[in-house]
């Protein structure tokens, strides 16, 4: 990876059910996390970030839904840069795009470049999920950010592969009530409420709680669920942990979102 002329940057570039992908390193040099959105919304909203295309150098992949993995074919044809997955979102995504990839193996240490990564399982039903941790080396400030998205239930094990980050990303799908009183059809309810589904409001809150006294400094909620929730009730269920001592937002859907992680964390004003 170049030499880095900033301090580390993470962008939400989509957050939502209609496509999902997130940026993470510097204006010059970093990665995208998941590719569900097309590549010219990709390269606009990286854009609207002062980054170019270029400055992409890998893609890592949750998983192989749609949601996540729209754009992930039209990249890696115009944009040919490794695609890091597990063996079996792999296979997956040789199926469904036919996209060849590196592999991670989950809980065991990946080095990209000279960032430190893991991959670890999460409970939800797809063929091999994992969320991500990334701890950058001290020329990036040595800082630490989580990325957990599509996680059924607070499941133990990822709450403590998520200890000390100074930045996470983590999934509030939905407000349990919104769901089962909305439109859906049942069928999807039960996915969505399944502990191999998406995390409720109420399942984030018990995920932030594992931490004790020892939040993260910056949280972002994401994956918000247009139909079954909204930020002011994704917020305010997390707010008794809490209770101010982090910083919290809301990923969207249609809009970047850029937070700057110093290495005396604090963060940027939200685009």
């Amino acid at each position: 990876m170049t030499a880095p002329t900033a301090e580390p940057i993470f962008v939400s570039l989509a957050s939502g059910s209609r496509g999902n992908s997130a940026y993470l390193g510097t204006r010059d040099a970093g990665i995208l996390i998941d590719a569900g959105i097309s590549l010219r919304q990709i390269k606009r909203r990286l854009a609207v970030c002062g980054i170019d295309l270029s400055a992409v150098q890998g893609v890592f992949v949750t998983h192989e839904h749609g949601d996540h993995i729209h754009g992930l074919s039209v990249l890696h044809k115009h944009h040919s840069v490794p695609i890091i997955a597990t063996p079996g979102t792999l296979v997956q995504l040789k199926r469904r795009c036919g996209c060849d990839g590196q592999p991670i193996e989950p809980n065991t240490e990946f080095i990209f470049n000279d960032w430190r990564v893991l991959a670890v399982p999460v409970p939800h039903d797809a063929c091999q999920p994992v969320c991500f941790r990334f701890d950058l080396p001290r020329s990036l400030g040595g800082v630490s950010i989580g990325f957990v998205t599509d996680i059924g239930n607070p499941a133990p094990w990822v709450i403590e592969s998520m200890r000390g980050v100074d930045f996470l990303y983590l999934e509030a799908n939905h407000d349990a009530d919104m769901l089962a009183k909305g439109p859906y059809p049942k069928q999807l309810k039960e996915r969505v409420a399944s502990r191999r589904g998406h995390a409720s409001n109420e399942q984030t809150k018990q995920f932030l709680a594992g931490f004790g006294l020892f939040l993260p400094p910056l949280i972002m909620l994401g994956h918000l669920s247009e139909t079954n929730n909204t930020p002011e009730l994704a917020t305010a269920a997390v707010d008794e942990v809490v209770a101010g001592r982090s910083t919290v937002c809301c990923a969207q859907q249609n809009n970047p979102q850029r937070i700057t992680i110093a290495t005396q964390v604090g963060m940027e004003a939200v685009l």
